[in-house]
């Protein structure tokens, strides 16, 4: 930690004093911070720069006498991370431009001191209780962290401080005064009130102009019971109010946020959102997810004008049972969660979603159909991997779960599965490193062997010994693994924990996992069937020889799975076979690859306790996924400046 603070102390003196090179040289350290305190002139005139931290084996800094900090009135930077002081602070230097004092130990700044030259004042867990009285004019101050500083009761004025750029009030649980001045900060980009669970209303004035709010951060404030009046704040990107428990209501003036990318209603008691959300034109992503009161938010928003939504997620929302026609609008949405909501079908017009890539219908037990499906993608889809970083770990797929038993007794979902598959992987901008689909399986949906050419029992292990690695046409691999779960063989909660796709080397295990989004404690009744695509670039287990098998904790019955190498032709063939009216013909899909495969039966198979190294699924990063990660992360950094999403 003293390393990186020094590190820091110096990156700061370069960037703010360049023009006094030597000056990050005099850094003292915590041996040295008494002797800089209590020493005659030659503390006072020379020491322009600390940076302390708390070491457990510096015991010389247990206590430390603050007193002598008045004396240094040329001091600029200042960086303690040190809780134990003697003494009380009555004078700060009038030339400090930077503070970062982690627990500071006092109730305020000391009230007289002018902070003319303030440019960054940090005091995360501080004991702050009203940061200064009345206003303070500190013309260049451009942020204010008091993050969980839990004293904290109510902001300061900021009337004094136009240039105030970023302001973070995150975990301040006993802030229950926001002073309306705040909404005179037309510089302000970055505010988070984050986890304030005591503050009940958020007042920004009558005179409102955050005309540079572009990050606005109210998650987990559990008492707020209105949202803010958003007049003012017209250049908003990101507004996030997960977690507003007692969150009933939305302001109509949400609608003038017509540059708001993200909106997150998650887990708020919303019932209905106002019609004027129609007008957020730039609007990409809209998390509704567990909003358990939410009735009637559909009809409402699915218009023309949100030609920009790229996901949706109405996730747990259990009074849901309706989904407009209008959805098929919605032309450039490529994720919908629709998991629990008692719809009993879905519109025909989802055909029309060609870039959607993710649709979760997991535990949707009243659905008694699904729709046909988008059977063609569109090649200008993967933008919702441009707006996020680390790609590689949001995964698409089709998600099918139910416990409706007509449903699954005359529904055959296999052709829905796999014309998802065929689609998803024609157009490789819809994923990346691969997808999975899950699925119920009857006697009429289960691992078709017309695609799945080489079969296996659940406890089978296998091996390539041999493939077709200079056909340019492979795409990748194909897996397909039906299961059920025995009741009363184990508990439930661990039902999906360990079920996956083993990928088994002499010292290492890797494994591509079931979906967090169908991990369930509920019983899944029924066999379902799951199918996993992966990558040419991604299959570096065909070299390496290692084993391959699915793997499940004691409850969960494994009972046969296949593989199978794709191609572009394959996919052209599979695309013709299921646009044919008759599909009971299983004539099978000619088999392009020249794959070579050893089988060795493990009668445990099904258990999950060997004692091995455990990796996540070790995807391969390309340069394009590298350079859109690099992107995306810059565009997040740009909206919040400190990385926030």
């Amino acid at each position: 930690m003293h390393d990186m603070l020094q590190e820091l102390g110096k990156k700061l003196v370069w960037e703010r004093y360049p023009e006094e090179p030597a000056l990050w040289s005099r850094l003292w350290r915590c041996s040295d911070f008494e002797n800089a305190l209590m020493s005659a002139e030659t503390g006072t005139n020379h020491v322009k720069a600390i940076v302390l931290d708390q070491r457990e084996e510096m015991p010389e800094c247990s206590q430390l006498r603050i007193r002598g900090l008045s004396k240094l009135r040329d001091l600029k930077l200042l960086i303690l991370y040190h809780k134990n002081f003697l003494g009380s602070l009555d004078f700060l230097s009038p030339n400090l431009q930077y503070l970062a004092w982690h627990g500071y130990p006092f109730p305020s700044l000391p009230s007289f001191q002018p902070y003319s030259r303030l440019v960054e004042l940090n005091l995360p867990y501080s004991n702050v209780k009203r940061l200064w009285e009345g206003n303070k004019n500190i013309p260049h101050l451009e942020k204010v962290d008091l993050s969980y500083s839990v004293d904290l009761i109510e902001t300061p004025n900021f009337e004094w401080n136009a240039k105030l750029k970023q302001l973070d009030f995150t975990g301040c649980t006993n802030l229950i005064h926001i002073h309306p001045s705040i909404g005179l900060l037309n510089q302000l980009a970055y505010l988070s009130l984050q986890n304030c669970s005591s503050l009940s209303n958020l007042n920004l004035g009558d005179d409102c102009n955050l005309s540079s709010l572009r990050v606005l951060c109210l998650s987990g404030c559990t008492n707020l019971n209105k949202s803010p009046d958003f007049t003012g704040l017209s250049n908003l990107e990101y507004l996030d109010l997960e977690n507003c428990t007692s969150l009933s209501t939305v302001h109509e003036s949400i609608g003038a946020l017509v540059m708001l990318k993200f909106l997150s209603l998650r887990g708020c008691i919303i019932i209905s959102m106002p019609k004027e959300v129609n007008n957020m034109i730039s609007l990409q992503t809209l998390d509704l997810s567990r909003c358990l009161r939410l009735r009637y938010p559909l009809g409402q928003i699915y218009s023309s004008y949100l030609e920009s939504l790229i996901s949706l997620d109405l996730g747990t929302c259990h009074f849901i049972d309706n989904i407009p026609d209008s959805i098929g609008v919605l032309t450039c949405l490529e994720r919908l969660n629709l998991e629990e909501c008692q719809c009993s079908h879905l519109p025909d017009t989802i055909k029309k979603l060609s870039r959607l890539a993710y649709l979760n219908l997991a535990d949707c037990s009243y659905l008694e159909r699904l729709p046909e499906l988008p059977f063609d993608s569109a090649p200008s889809g993967g933008r919702y991997f441009q707006t996020v970083s680390a790609s590689r770990n949001h995964r698409s797929g089709l998600y099918v779960t139910t416990y409706n038993k007509v449903m699954k007794k005359t529904f055959n979902y296999m052709p829905a599965a796999l014309s998802w598959f065929a689609r998803l992987v024609e157009q490789s901008c819809h994923f990346r490193c691969g997808f999975d689909i899950i699925i119920p399986e009857n006697e009429s949906s289960g691992i078709p062997g017309w695609y799945f050419n080489h079969q296996f029992q659940g406890g089978s292990t296998v091996r390539v010994a041999d493939y077709a690695d200079a056909d340019d046409n492979w795409l990748g691999f194909s897996f397909c693994v039906t299961f059920e779960h025995v009741k009363n063989d184990c508990d439930s909660s661990e039902l999906l924990r360990h079920f996956y796709l083993s990928f088994e080397s002499e010292h290492t295990e890797e494994y591509f996992d079931m979906p967090s989004s169908v991990e369930t404690d509920r019983d899944i009744d029924g066999t379902h069937a799951w199918i996993i695509y992966i990558s040419r670039v991604h299959c570096h287990f065909v070299k390496t020889g290692a084993r391959i098998r699915f793997k499940s904790c004691k409850g969960m019955k494994l009972h046969k799975w296949g593989l199978r190498m794709v191609f572009k032709q394959d996919i052209e063939k599979l695309k013709r076979r299921l646009q044919r009216v008759d599909n009971k013909k299983q004539s099978p899909i000619s088999d392009s690859s020249r794959l070579v495969v050893t089988e060795c039966v493990d009668e445990g198979g099904n258990s999950s306790s060997q004692s091995k190294i455990m990796l996540p699924y070790n995807w391969l990063v390309t340069d394009e996924e590298e350079n859109e990660k690099m992107e995306a992360k810059a565009k997040e950094d740009n909206l919040s400046n400190l990385g926030f999403i």
